[in-house]
């Protein structure tokens, strides 16, 4: 399947994260003093690139900005980090995205995410990557963009043999039909709930939301599981992948980290087992640090991270 030539496509959104720091959420109608307030490049389409081209993938990465200063910040954030912005589009008419992240001490976080830009990645735009997908080794999708956009993207992609995995966040309600023919769909529990209005909050729960979405067309359904791991679903069995025991800092990207870690193995010629062992501690590192972008680690700290042996936590039942 895979060949050192070919590029991992990642079409997907870009955002700026505008992070606080918090005690708590707060209530209805109060007013909280924060802990502070720090700048970072996210959006899960830069995201997963970034940690792609981290983990030593080649990657081209194409998403949608506004022609304003966060635009810029976007753009010459990629460019640091090694990616070719070649496919990096600019709407006259909309803003960059935005996210508003608020953390809590605990590591757990709460978004607001306005898609701006990222809503405007259309047919022109997809037509614009129908080349570059022929010549790829997978495509990476996210739902932060149109989903027809997203429809016709994987159509391209599946008319030429070539695996796409759906990564189904953030949570909504898409039509099952998006996931027809795909390689691999990526939810997590929030995201599972929006797609099959099951609560998962066990292995069974878990389990049946993932015959649903199997049901829809999907090859293979690989469900995040936070602290709880992962469980991987196909035609063959459900499995169940603890996850790492660590003290989460920040779960921002983290989430993101572990999709990338999961197609870069994938396109690799991994199982699907090898590839979510691998993302499952790629997710634990990210974890350990503030931000989007400042946590996504890169291929050599999973590697000794994996080599450490990090206890795994009490299977999920």
């Amino acid at each position: 399947m895979y060949s050192e030539r070919l590029s991992i496509v990642v079409i997907g959104s870009i955002n700026v994260d505008l992070v606080i720091e918090t005690p708590r959420v707060p209530l209805a109608g109060e007013s909280l003093i924060g802990y502070s307030l720090e700048q970072f490049l996210g959006g899960k389409g830069s995201n997963q690139a970034i940690s792609l081209k981290r983990l030593g993938g080649d990657v081209i990465f194409s998403g949608k900005t506004g022609n304003d200063a966060f635009g810029n910040y976007a753009v010459d954030n990629l460019r640091e980090e090694g990616l070719d912005t070649s496919y990096i589009f600019t709407d006259n008419k909309s803003a960059t995205g935005i996210a508003f992240i608020i953390v809590e001490p605990s590591g757990e976080n709460r978004i607001i995410a306005i898609p701006g830009a990222n809503g405007k990645y259309g047919i022109a735009e997809t037509n614009s990557m129908e080349a570059v997908i022929h010549g790829s080794s997978l495509v990476l999708l996210q739902l932060e963009i149109p989903l027809h956009s997203i429809k016709r993207i994987s159509n391209i992609a599946k008319e030429n043999n070539i695996p796409v995995l759906i990564d189904a966040g953030p949570a909504q309600a898409a039509p099952l039909e998006l996931f027809n023919g795909a390689t691999i769909v990526s939810p997590n529990e929030s995201e599972a709930l929006a797609l099959t209005n099951i609560m998962v909050n066990d292995i069974s729960s878990a389990k049946n939301a993932a015959r649903i979405l199997l049901n829809s067309g999907a090859r293979n359904v690989v469900m995040k599981l936070g602290a709880n791991g992962a469980l991987i679903a196909n035609d063959s069995d459900f499995r169940h992948v603890p996850a790492y025991d660590i003290e989460p800092v920040d779960t921002t990207a983290a989430g993101d980290a572990f999709t990338a870690a999961l197609a870069l193995k994938y396109a690799q010629g991994a199982s699907i087992d090898e590839a979510v062992s691998f993302a499952n501690a790629a997710g634990a590192l990210t974890a350990l640090k503030k931000g989007a972008r400042p946590s996504l680690p890169y291929k050599k700290d999973i590697e000794a991270f994996i080599t450490e042996d990090h206890p795994r936590r009490t299977a999920w039942i």
